[in-house]
Protein backbone atom coordinates (compact mmCIF):
# COMPACT_ATOMS: atom_id res chain seq x y z
CA UNK A 1 0.00 0.00 0.00
CA UNK A 2 1.66 3.72 -0.68
CA UNK A 3 1.77 5.72 1.55
CA UNK A 4 -0.27 8.48 1.96
CA UNK A 5 0.25 11.88 4.21
CA UNK A 6 -2.51 15.43 4.56
CA UNK A 7 -0.34 18.69 4.90
CA UNK A 8 -2.48 20.78 7.21
CA UNK A 9 -2.34 24.11 4.69
CA UNK A 10 -5.40 27.30 4.87
CA UNK A 11 -4.70 27.88 1.56
CA UNK A 12 -5.45 24.69 0.18
CA UNK A 13 -2.31 24.89 -2.54
CA UNK A 14 -0.53 22.24 -2.15
CA UNK A 15 0.90 21.97 -5.79
CA UNK A 16 3.80 23.10 -4.99
CA UNK A 17 4.35 20.38 -2.41
CA UNK A 18 6.52 17.11 -3.26
CA UNK A 19 6.75 14.40 -0.37
CA UNK A 20 9.33 11.46 -0.81
CA UNK A 21 9.86 8.55 2.13
CA UNK A 22 12.77 5.85 1.62
CA UNK A 23 12.81 7.34 -2.14
CA UNK A 24 9.36 7.13 -3.17
CA UNK A 25 6.49 9.32 -3.99
CA UNK A 26 3.78 10.14 -1.13
CA UNK A 27 0.44 11.34 -2.33
CA UNK A 28 -0.83 14.41 -1.28
CA UNK A 29 -4.54 13.86 -0.06
CA UNK A 30 -6.86 16.77 0.70
CA UNK A 31 -9.09 14.84 2.93
CA UNK A 32 -9.97 11.87 5.00
CA UNK A 33 -12.38 10.52 7.23
CA UNK A 34 -10.76 9.77 10.77
CA UNK A 35 -13.67 7.87 13.25
CA UNK A 36 -16.01 9.24 11.16
CA UNK A 37 -14.93 12.62 11.19
CA UNK A 38 -14.17 13.96 7.67
CA UNK A 39 -10.88 16.20 8.21
CA UNK A 40 -9.97 18.77 5.39
CA UNK A 41 -6.32 20.04 5.29
CA UNK A 42 -7.27 23.12 4.86
CA UNK A 43 -9.60 23.03 8.51
CA UNK A 44 -12.62 24.21 6.84
CA UNK A 45 -15.97 22.02 8.29
CA UNK A 46 -18.73 22.63 6.15
CA UNK A 47 -18.66 19.31 4.25
CA UNK A 48 -18.27 17.91 8.42
CA UNK A 49 -21.07 20.25 9.27
CA UNK A 50 -23.05 19.13 5.73
CA UNK A 51 -22.48 14.83 6.50
CA UNK A 52 -23.89 15.22 10.41
CA UNK A 53 -26.89 17.13 9.39
CA UNK A 54 -27.98 14.25 6.42
CA UNK A 55 -27.70 11.63 8.85
CA UNK A 56 -29.54 13.35 11.63
CA UNK A 57 -32.42 14.11 9.58
CA UNK A 58 -31.92 10.37 8.30
CA UNK A 59 -32.55 9.17 11.88
CA UNK A 60 -35.21 11.93 12.92
CA UNK A 61 -37.32 10.64 9.66
CA UNK A 62 -36.73 7.18 10.52
CA UNK A 63 -38.30 7.57 14.01
CA UNK A 64 -41.14 9.43 13.32
CA UNK A 65 -42.11 6.68 11.00
CA UNK A 66 -41.33 3.81 13.35
CA UNK A 67 -41.79 5.36 16.95
CA UNK A 68 -44.33 8.04 17.01
CA UNK A 69 -47.36 6.63 15.05
CA UNK A 70 -47.56 3.55 17.94
CA UNK A 71 -50.75 3.99 19.87
CA UNK A 72 -48.71 2.94 22.90
CA UNK A 73 -46.54 5.92 22.96
CA UNK A 74 -48.65 8.84 23.99
CA UNK A 75 -47.74 12.81 23.36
Amino acid sequence: MKAKIMPIDKTASMSFLTVELNGQAVDLIRQFTYFGLIIFSNGILDAEISDRLTKLNSVSGRLLRAVFPKPQISR
